[in-house]
């Protein structure tokens, strides 16, 4: 018998190409997740897979469930949404991810506005690398993710650029760099180098920028947040590559200096929010990106009615 939850089990099925990956997105046991897919096939009198040793590979009759299947999950959330007036909730919540940098210098603001439009939702934000936030966008985790980090290509996700930061060379203020404007990657590569966590995002870019000209960091410490470095390179311990608004007041200040990198004046990285473009934006997230939109009125957001992706 069909039911919307076979067919949600099917799809991450088929998305995943293997029982025990959908196991673990579901949060279900691979025993349950087979159990689900064997009924579905019983019921229609069909076999929706075939089983090798690599995974599962779709019928063609589970090739036509997948249209179906696409469909009906997509309608049920579009009437949903269609039907739900945010402004008129007594509650609702809706789940963020952040990168750290994000997190430290934009969602304090963006949370405050939308509570000050729309105080019945709860918004919960969590920090983390753009890998483990895709991650958790995938599994449903999470509504909206904001990150620094360069992304594969993911026909499940929709990716909108939102701002760029240009990145400096960071010192103290009592370092021998200070009275310039520019240094060399090869004067870089011998400075202690104080790096964000290896695994994220803004390491592996780090790495490929070195490795771009031909040298490797002399990383002294990590960390997993720029705040964290920020004070590191104020206390002495090294030099860092920093977005602008991590140091612009503390040079203001005397306490840190900005400096371009001679072979890359304009190096920066680019803001981008992403959300599942496999189902229908959800009411309240995309009532955060419309608010967002006023800042940043590039933004396109997807209309409410619109198609499922094929």
């Amino acid at each position: 018998m069909l039911s919307l939850h076979k067919l949600e089990i099917f799809l991450a099925v088929t998305q995943e190409g293997k029982m025990n990956r959908a196991a673990e997105r579901l949060l279900m046991t691979q025993a349950a997740i087979s159990q689900h897919i064997h009924d579905l096939e019983t019921s229609l009198g069909v076999s929706l897979f075939d089983r090798h040793p690599q995974g599962v590979r779709l019928t063609a009759e589970g090739e036509t469930l997948l249209g179906y299947a696409k469909d009906i999950v997509w309608t049920i959330a579009a009437a949903e949404n269609a039907l739900t007036q945010v402004k008129n909730l007594s509650d609702g919540k809706m789940e963020i991810g952040f990168t750290p940098s994000a997190a430290s210098l934009l969602a304090p603001d963006w949370l405050r506005h939308f509570r000050e439009q729309y105080p019945a939702i709860k918004v919960t934000a969590q920090t983390g690398i753009t890998p483990s936030l895709v991650q958790a966008l995938q599994e449903k985790q999470i509504d909206l993710a904001f990150v620094e980090g360069e992304l594969e290509e993911n026909p499940r996700l929709h990716v909108a650029e939102l701002q760029q930061a240009q990145i400096f060379v960071v010192v103290p203020s009592a370092h021998p760099w200070a009275e310039r404007a520019s240094v060399s990657m090869q004067e870089l590569a011998s400075e202690p180098y104080i790096s964000r966590q290896g695994g994220s995002q803004t390491h592996s870019w780090t790495m490929e920028i070195f490795s771009r000209f031909g040298f490797i960091p002399n990383i002294v410490a990590e960390f997993d947040n720029p705040h964290a470095i920020q004070r590191a390179i104020m206390q002495g311990m090294g030099v860092s590559l920093l977005p602008a608004c991590f140091a612009q007041e503390e040079q203001s200040q005397g306490r840190l200096k900005l400096l371009t990198l001679q072979e890359l004046p304009d190096l920066h990285r680019t803001l981008k929010a992403i959300w599942r473009s496999d189902l229908p934006l959800k009411p309240i997230p995309r009532a955060f990106l419309q608010m967002l939109a006023e800042r940043y009125p590039h933004l396109q957001i997807p209309p409410s009615q619109s198609a499922p992706p094929r």
